[in-house]
């Protein structure tokens, strides 16, 4: 049995936490975005911001835009916070954007700003995240080096290390990232297996919250990385009043 003060302890928590349970609740968001290439000549971004309960007052929603493999050029695609719906409620927002240069990604990203005027990154919807990529064609979706073989034909699969330093795509499912290459000539990629020479992957950006599901697919080409290293960048801080005054 029991000791009698580890049965009253429960009770006892909920006198004392009664009245911060009854503190009125603050706002908070999940942000669903996506980001797509629209007939080659725009980026079609979409939100789905939901406001729930949560620990701070916000008021709106903004996009940041940067570039896979390039640091340090993020700057702000909306004019002015999207507005936050009633509390428990969700709304649908879109715009366009122009398109990125031929081979790269631009990478958006959804930050939550609250009545201090403080930027947060926005938390997600589940599966669906805040943020999202896109390229329009044939784009550089990651660079690393290639570690090893595995798999036979028809289905193989490399064993991928990825740079850090350059704001490359990192966000995959699983570790270690294996790379699906069962549609390449091996005599594209073989050469760099297990050698200092880092890689730029080819291929479709896909993210969802779902566990293991984020990752590069579709895999086109894999080709050695100009100078064949990662290279390094400095690391920047964002703030809300340094992206409106980038905004476009």
């Amino acid at each position: 049995m029991r000791p009698q003060y580890l049965v009253a302890l429960p009770l006892l928590l909920l006198v004392l936490l009664y009245p911060l349970l009854l503190a009125a609740p603050a706002a908070e968001a999940g942000v669903a975005l996506g980001a797509a290439c629209a007939g080659g000549t725009t980026v079609h971004v979409q939100l789905y911001v939901f406001t729930d309960y949560g620990e701070e007052d916000l008021v709106g929603v903004v996009v940041q835009r940067g570039w896979i493999g390039i640091c340090g050029l993020e700057r702000l695609v909306t004019a002015e916070p999207f507005p936050f719906p009633p509390l428990l409620t969700g709304a649908g927002y879109a715009f366009d954007d122009h398109v990125p240069q031929a081979g790269r990604y631009f990478a958006y990203r959804a930050y939550v700003v609250n009545a201090a005027g403080e930027l947060h990154g926005a938390a997600g919807l589940g599966d669906p995240l805040p943020y999202d990529y896109a390229a329009c064609g044939e784009a550089v979706a990651t660079r690393g080096h290639l570690v090893g073989i595995d798999g036979s034909p028809p289905a193989v699969y490399v064993e991928f290390l990825q740079c850090q330093e350059d704001c490359w795509f990192t966000d995959f499912g699983w570790h270690p990232v294996y790379l699906d290459v069962s549609e390449l000539d091996p005599a594209t990629y073989e050469p760099y297996v297990g050698q200092p020479v880092a890689v730029d992957v080819y291929g479709d950006i896909y993210v969802d919250g779902m566990p293991g599901a984020s990752g590069i697919y579709d895999i086109t080409r894999i080709e050695p990385a100009p100078d064949g290293v990662c290279g390094p960048v400095p690391a920047r801080t964002t703030s809300w009043g340094a992206l409106k005054h980038s905004y476009r």
